[in-house]
């Protein structure tokens, strides 16, 4: 799967011992434990979270786990124009 991902110029993330630990310390009882990884990593990363979760979304703008969101199909917005290029 890794190769096939590396041919469509895909990067697959594996979070390290440390943000697992991390996000396990920080859930709410509105976010699951991997929403919460989510957000650590897309901050950490400088990244942008992409998600259809209204929750995982509204936690996203607040503190000190601020990060970019956008909704799942803003990206295929943005890249039907590029025609995926």
């Amino acid at each position: 799967m890794r190769a096939k991902c590396d041919r469509l110029g895909l990067h697959v993330f594996e979070p390290e011992l440390e943000q697992l630990t991390a996000a396990g310390k920080n859930v709410a009882p509105a976010l699951s434990y991997y929403d919460h990884l989510c957000l650590l990593v897309a901050k950490l990363g400088g990244w942008t979270c992409v998600t259809n979760d209204g929750k995982l979304r509204r936690d996203s703008v607040r503190g000190s786990r601020r990060c970019r969101v956008l909704w799942g199909l803003e990206p295929m917005i943005a890249l039907v124009p590029a025609r995926g290029t």
